[in-house]
């Protein structure tokens, strides 16, 4: 792996290198497989709820930092939810059943299972058309179907914005919303952007997500959320004290 001394860091980008290597150092001991026993899953959802939102956090302050130091202007809002149409992908293994502990507390999570399917059946549609020949094509056509997130709540928030995935928290506008939907993505007014990590930060994540490599996930949300539920749906929620830490 890419050492730290590789290169240098700014305050915040080695918060979140540390935030990593504790997370991947707890995670040592664990097997993380399909076949998890209670006990042993119960115990990875203590490590899930106490590094991931450490690993969140220190992410944020690292996008709030770039923007800062190239002196962006962002316009994303609350109730704006412009480019909660696009299909969101690279989630991390261990972000996606974070986020399913969360949304396992909630009364219409069976509904949402459905929504996910229907998601993933759009993207699946998308991906299948021949004459898009590119994968940004593709994905420009999931786009274009204009389908909100399932997980907006009904005054245009998101609904889980506490616990999102980085693919979601690193995606700004330095654009006002009506640039941000449909055909305007294209046109020149449109800045959209993404925070990029620098490369040993990227591999100390990866290295942290490959202990997770025997579930297998997808790295699209709405799929990899479904397969969470498939392979860790019949344990069912960790009793208390856990469910305090959330």
């Amino acid at each position: 792996m890419e050492g730290r001394e590789s290169r240098e860091f700014g305050e915040f980008e080695e918060i979140l290198w540390n935030a990593l290597g504790a997370f991947e150092k707890d995670l040592e001991t664990f097997k993380i497989t399909p076949l998890l026993k209670p006990e042993s899953y119960k115990a990875l959802v203590n490590l899930l709820l106490l590094h991931v939102p450490r690993v969140h956090e220190a992410f944020d302050l690292v996008c709030k930092s770039q923007i800062k130091s190239q002196s962006l202007e962002v316009f994303c809002g609350p109730k704006c939810s412009a480019c909660c149409r696009h299909w969101v992908d690279s989630v991390e293994p261990f972000e996606l059943i974070y986020l399913d502990l969360h949304l396992r507390q909630r009364d219409d999570y069976p509904g949402l299972q459905l929504a996910f399917n229907r998601r993933e059946q759009a993207h699946i549609k998308s991906v299948q058309q021949e004459q898009f020949k590119h994968e940004d094509l593709k994905l420009y056509h999931y786009f274009l179907r204009d389908l909100p997130c399932p997980l907006l709540d009904k005054e245009g928030n998101c609904g889980i914005h506490k616990w999102r995935a980085m693919s979601c928290r690193m995606f700004f506008s330095a654009s006002p919303a009506q640039f941000c939907v449909r055909e305007a993505t294209t046109s020149e007014s449109n800045k959209n952007f993404l925070i990029e990590l620098p490369e040993a930060l990227e591999i100390r994540l990866a290295q942290v997500s490959l202990k997770f490599r025997r579930l297998d996930l997808p790295e699209g949300l709405f799929s990899g959320l479904l397969k969470v539920q498939e392979v860790f749906g019949h344990l069912g929620w960790p009793p208390d004290p856990y469910q305090d830490n959330l």
